[in-house]
């Protein structure tokens, strides 16, 4: 079942990541199934922080747990299928499952592989609010088609 889902015949979008210090989180490659996944291209995202895609209240924080992963080699992410959103070309978040392998390369230094799959999640709403301030910190894509919530006013910006 694993290889269909994350297989050549899935829509799976396939990210490396630099692992080394000096350019932790970067993004070394990523395949062209970035642009129906989340609508970029891969020259948007090459060569950028993973932190692009990702939700602001998780990109703080991203650097952070690779460190702690490398430092530790606990794994809490690491080999496990996971469901994370993303932020899509347009600021709206996106539903993924989501699987990271590691990999020692010679010529790169340490990378992870992170094997993206849409998960499509009909008739459901996505936003993130801050608990402490009520700031609005993400929603989905849905929320601006059915209610009129415009991306912009994520994080109090409108």
């Amino acid at each position: 079942m694993e290889a269909q889902r994350f297989g050549a015949n899935a829509n799976t979008c396939v990210f490396t990541l630099s692992g080394n210090f000096n350019r932790l989180g970067m993004v070394n490659n990523v395949n062209t199934s970035i642009t129906p996944l989340l609508g970029y291209d891969q020259n948007d995202i090459i060569g950028k922080s993973i932190e692009q895609i990702q939700p602001l209240i998780w990109a703080e924080n991203h650097d952070w747990i690779m460190k702690r992963y490398f430092n530790t080699l606990v794994e809490r992410v690491v080999e496990k299928e996971r469901i994370i959103m993303c932020c899509n070309i347009k600021q709206f978040l996106t539903t993924v499952t989501i699987f990271v392998k590691i990999l020692p390369k010679l010529n790169y230094g340490l990378e992870m592989i992170g094997f993206f799959n849409p998960l499509p999640m009909p008739g459901t709403y996505a936003m993130f609010v801050d608990m402490h301030d009520g700031m609005l910190l993400g929603i989905s894509s849905n929320c601006y088609e059915n209610f009129g919530i415009p991306s912009k006013f994520v994080y109090g910006f409108a």
